[in-house]
């Protein structure tokens, strides 16, 4: 028999949390105490959506659950109402408002409330708890969630805001130290199973704090994409809008926005904290979409979950919108376990939620959500009321021809993006003639390291040479498990791995990226070589969690040492996902400083209000694009590239302006060089900034400070050399 809805208290916690969003929303930026009524709106929505979809849960999980898919909500619908009109103060009251009269009307016309029977025998009878063990448990859950503040502290401690390489020249190796031994607390607590579910929370903790070295070490900021994106928002957060409005990027921004203005704080905050704070979420609904597939005890599925922390793990670490895309095509994955079960197990609202992520994830970067969009359909497709009855013949024919199609979608996206913007993507049947195009793809996805016998590096560095393959190993294992139990689910995800693997060959040797600077033009398809995994992940960890099974019944010793293995794995991720400076490898990357703060403020006063473009690497751009925004575009004055525009700063996806910076470092400051630049972007007016940490930085200072008119430092850091123009 259904519950009825709505129940008695919805009303009143609707109207509760609908005046807590909108008193939010009409409050000013930083106002004292009003992120209060954005939390209290947040969780007051979250329990909405759980009263429609998981009435039986408890508290704890209906919070967990429901802001896992309010957050996919705002994204997927605040991104078409962007796309549609604007983000501004009416249409986020017209949602607030209109969000739980929605819940209200989907409960009504829906029925729904979860009932996830667990399998015969998945739960042995329950046995009262060993004192001594339980003891030991709360001894190491108290020991990881304390050694993991201390590694908060360590990265609070040590946060720079000079500029660095890699995070690893201002953390001090004791976080490692911190870190394993946090990593050996969790891993060792979730192989015990004495704690069951709670065992989530340290691991929560751990997850938190691996996707947080960037946000905390780089007070400036980290990479250069994010400061374009919070650029971009802040318009938005000001205007409403952007012209002009590209499709894609709308989930992040739709988010960011809608995040800052019911809180009130900050939207840079908002930005840098969304994705790694989200895959620290991650592992609980995780957790609680394997227990409700699998019907696992909590021990078995929270263990397991955190085997997500093996992942290459980079897209995490800041938000962008190819790491939120990656976030909730990782929600769109595991959300099809639990309806997997049992089709009906949350109602016919339950059996879109994979749909909804992938929504959310093709808004918010089509790269990702595209493939993960064709999934999701598939799963749909495929899906049936008995679950375990094995697949026709005609389910294997639309799994093929949704598999064909999809193989398609990407390039077919890139060439009809091309054919609107002019981008300069094409089809270039050159590459196909030659065989050895694939070979070359398929190996340059592929990495070997030589050993420098250092221990540590050497475990980090076999680690990340084996993980990718390993990974796969064990997914197509666990997918062949899982087709045994669940067909059609497990065809879902061979379905979507096919397609993807299609549009990667695709894109790896037949889409030439012209627009895009010679060493960023295999990016497309090197990001889907991750993404790939992630249709795997599900399969995957219950590969993983067969093995665990087996080890938690083994010796103590045997459980030990699984726990150091996982604990050294976890260590080896955290120190991969961030660039790095050692024997093996270094990055090429320098982080944005307050020298180069400071340098884009002192050009912006001499230049006294005049036109001028600057010739200066990646890390001064993005100050720039921090410091002054997107105000500043010239038209060309190149007969090749009728009607476009050059921002005043060099900006690396193919813009003119930085060859012509790449020419100055090679030509040493060349005034003639300078005068291309001011003559393509018609000023008479030009800077160039020399870092001092470049390789050969005093011999271009020495040879500048002849070519131009007037020269000075910025902080003992940067060279700043200011040209006229003069006629030929």
């Amino acid at each position: 028999m259904k519950a009825s809805f709505p129940p008695r208290d919805y009303t009143a916690l609707a109207a509760f949390s609908t005046a807590a969003g909108l008193i939010g929303l009409i409050l000013p930026s930083g106002f004292p105490g009003g992120w209060i009524f954005g939390i209290l709106y947040g969780v007051g929505n979250a329990y909405l959506v759980s009263r429609v979809l998981f009435r039986s849960e408890s508290p704890v999980w209906r919070l967990v659950l429901g802001m896992a898919v309010l957050m996919a909500l705002w994204s997927a619908v605040g991104g078409f109402a962007y796309q549609a009109y604007r983000i501004n103060w009416a249409v986020l009251a017209v949602l607030i408002g209109g969000l739980p009269a929605l819940l209200w009307w989907l409960g009504r016309r829906f029925p729904s409330g979860n009932r996830f029977p667990l399998m015969v025998g998945s739960e042995p009878p329950p046995v009262g708890p060993n004192p001594l063990s339980v003891s030991m448990g709360i001894v190491l859950a108290v020991s990881a969630l304390t050694l993991t503040g201390i590694g908060f502290f360590i990265l609070s401690q040590n946060a720079v805001a000079v500029p660095i390489r890699t995070p690893w020249d201002a953390v001090p190796a004791d976080f490692f130290a911190v870190f394993f031994l946090a990593a050996l607390a969790v891993s060792a607590l979730s192989l015990s199973g004495v704690l069951g579910g709670f065992s989530a929370v340290p691991a929560v903790g751990l997850a938190a704090l691996l996707s947080s070295v960037a946000v905390i070490t780089y007070k400036i900021g980290f990479g250069f994409d994010p400061f374009i994106h919070q650029a971009t928002e802040r318009i938005i957060y000001a205007t409403g809008n952007i012209d002009p409005k590209p499709f894609y990027y709308s989930g992040q921004y739709a988010l960011v926005v809608i995040l800052a203005k019911l809180t009130g704080i900050g939207l840079e905050s908002v930005d840098r904290w969304l994705v790694p704070i989200g895959l620290a979420g991650l592992l609980p609904f995780a957790a609680w979409c394997l227990r409700r597939a699998f019907g696992w005890k909590w021990a078995i599925a929270a263990t397991a979950t955190v085997g997500v922390l093996l992942l290459p793990l980079s897209p995490f670490i800041a938000s962008t919108p190819q790491g939120l895309a990656n976030l909730l095509a990782l929600l769109t994955v595991f959300s099809a376990l639990p309806v997997s079960a049992d089709r009906d197990a949350l109602g016919p609202l339950g059996r879109f939620l994979p749909l909804l992520f992938a929504s959310a994830a093709a808004v918010t970067h089509p790269l990702t959500g595209l493939p993960i969009l064709v999934f999701a359909i598939a799963w749909r497709a495929l899906l049936h009321k008995n679950g375990t009855e094995r697949p026709r013949i005609a389910h294997w024919i639309l799994a093929i021809a949704i598999a064909a199609l999809g193989s398609a979608v990407l390039p077919t996206a890139f060439l009809a993006n091309s054919a609107v913007s002019g981008t300069g993507a094409d089809w270039n049947n050159r590459m196909l003639e030659s065989a050895s195009t694939i070979v070359a793809g398929l190996q340059s996805a592929m990495s070997e390291t030589d050993r420098r016998f250092l221990p540590t590096l050497d475990v980090a560095y076999f680690w990340r040479d084996i993980r990718t393959p390993g990974l796969w190993f064990l997914g197509l294992a666990g997918l062949l498990f899982l087709y045994r139990k669940r067909p059609r689910l497990a065809m879902s995800y061979a379905v979507g791995l096919v397609a993807l693997t299609g549009n990667w060959l695709a894109i790896k040797t037949s889409i030439r990226f012209g627009f895009l600077i010679d060493y960023e033009r295999s990016s497309y398809a090197d990001r889907l070589s991750d993404l790939a995994l992630y249709f795997l992940v599900p399969a995957a960890l219950y590969a993983l969690a067969m093995i665990l099974i087996r080890i938690r019944r083994g010796f103590p010793v045997m459980r030990l040492t699984a726990a150091v293995l996982l604990a050294a794995l976890l260590t080896s991720s955290l120190y991969l996902a961030y660039p790095r400076r050692d024997r093996y490898e270094t990055s090429r990357g320098w982080s944005t400083s307050q020298f180069d703060i400071d340098t884009v403020r002192e050009i912006e006063a001499d230049a006294e209000g005049q036109p001028y473009v600057v010739l200066a690497n990646q890390a001064v751009s993005a100050a720039a694009i921090r410091e002054v925004g997107f105000g500043r575009y010239y038209p060309l004055r190149d007969p090749e590239r009728p009607g476009q525009e050059t921002y005043f700063y060099p900006v690396p996806t193919g813009d003119p302006l930085y060859g012509l910076f790449l020419k100055m470092n090679d030509r040493l400051g060349d005034r003639a060089v300078a005068n291309e630049a001011m003559e393509m972007a018609g000023v008479d007016l030009a800077y160039f900034v020399v870092n001092d940490y470049w390789w050969q930085a005093q011999r271009i200072v020495s040879n500048a400070k002849r070519e131009a008119d007037r020269n000075w430092d910025v902080d003992k850091g940067n060279f700043v050399f200011r040209y006229r123009r003069q006629e030929p």
